[in-house]
């Protein structure tokens, strides 16, 4: 049989391991070092995960099916935090610059403020006589910043005639109230333009439903006429030129400047049915006999309506209080007219200088022969 071949590994001679000591101790290396090595000395010399924040995380509490916590009466593990969602506060970045002021914060004030039964005259003696125009809040930025217009009227109605117009139409009738005698046609123009820019397109404006101009130096035919214009298209011609109707025809609440002469009043029921609030306070010049009557079938809207005012101190205020009694009396007989039954049936509120027991007995005597609702007479 032919012998097996038998190996032999003397020729190989064994190479004594390195020790890890050795290897550590070592401080020359013998050659260049390997990839391997140079990242075994870096995990070792510099840790993947700093101890602090390894500590820092939260220990992984084993899960328990439902049924083996009933059984074992273990609580219920802690729902995960809820992870924040794009867009929301916690993910967006604060605007930069210091924070906005505490005016900008504020609530917006109501659009109208109704006449509470049994106020006196102070709710006459504010901002305005008519309600549904209310100034922002005294001190804040708005109110600051249209009063600094108010002021420099001239300078901002040439430089900020293009800008003027896009205020809010709150804010731009609380100018108007403001600019008192400035608020001329001008000025009209410029807060309320008739809906057509430079290049002959429409432009969408708020529109404006509280006018007050009774400290204004305009007549109240101009004031009826500009409101009583025709409400045609925007930048539609007409005889009389470009329409500027239309620029006013949201205006519901409205208070007219004192009358000159008794054909301011012949003017009124011009206005139609829009007018629901109407302030005609500190007018003195009244039309002939059952001239009211007249002007009152031609304001069937009126809701509200002020034939108030005030009168001064001293000796002129004296004389004034004479005339003042007079033109009342004469306002009362004018008043017990009016066929609150008929004509001013929806009138709600009646605002008068003196004599309001007067009145009140007039128009709910009225009321109770033809019909109607309830009416609240005030002084002021």
């Amino acid at each position: 049989m032919p012998r097996k071949h038998a190996q032999h590994w003397s020729h190989i001679k064994p190479t004594p391991s390195a020790s890890p000591s050795a290897s550590a101790t070592s401080s020359t290396p013998s050659g260049p070092k390997s990839v391997n090595t140079l990242l075994a000395s870096l995990r070792v010399s510099l840790p993947y995960l700093p101890s602090s924040t390894t500590s820092s995380l939260p220990p992984t509490a084993p899960s328990v099916p439902p049924p083996l916590q009933t059984l074992l009466g273990t609580p219920a593990p802690a729902p995960p935090p809820p992870r924040a969602r794009p867009g929301t506060a916690a993910n967006r970045r604060r605007a930069p610059g210091p924070p906005a002021p505490a005016s900008w914060l504020l609530p917006r004030p109501p659009p109208a403020v109704a006449l509470a039964p049994g106020r006196d005259a102070a709710r006459f003696q504010g901002f305005s006589r008519l309600p549904g125009l209310v100034p922002p809040p005294k001190g804040s930025l708005q109110a600051l910043a249209l009063r600094a217009i108010a002021a420099h009227w001239r300078w901002h109605a040439e430089w900020d005639a293009d800008y003027l117009c896009r205020l809010p139409a709150r804010l731009r009738s609380v100018l108007v109230r403001m600019l008192g005698r400035e608020a001329d046609m001008a000025a009209l123009e410029i807060l309320f333009p008739a809906g057509v820019d430079a290049e002959g397109e429409a432009e969408e404006a708020e529109e404006a439903t509280v006018l007050d101009l009774s400290l204004s130096a305009l007549s109240v035919r101009q004031v009826v006429a500009l409101l009583a214009a025709p409400a045609v298209a925007d930048g539609e011609e007409t005889w009389d030129g470009p329409a500027a109707g239309g620029r006013f025809r949201g205006v519901t609440h409205l208070a007219l400047p004192p009358p000159r002469s008794t054909a301011d009043w012949e003017a009124l029921p011009r206005l139609g049915a829009r007018v629901t609030h109407l302030s005609v306070a500190d007018w003195t010049v009244l039309p002939g006999e059952g001239g009211l009557k007249r002007v009152a079938r031609g304001l069937l809207g009126v809701k509200w309506i002020d034939f108030g005012g005030q009168v001064g101190e001293g000796e002129v205020g004296e004389r004034l209080m004479g005339e003042r009694e007079r033109e009342r009396e004469r306002l009362v007989e004018e008043l017990g007219m009016v066929e609150w039954g008929g004509a001013w049936r929806a009138v709600e509120t009646v605002v008068v200088g003196a004599g309001r027991e007067e009145v009140r007995g007039v128009i709910r005597a009225e009321r109770r022969r033809r019909g109607g609702g309830w009416v609240e007479v005030l002084e002021g």
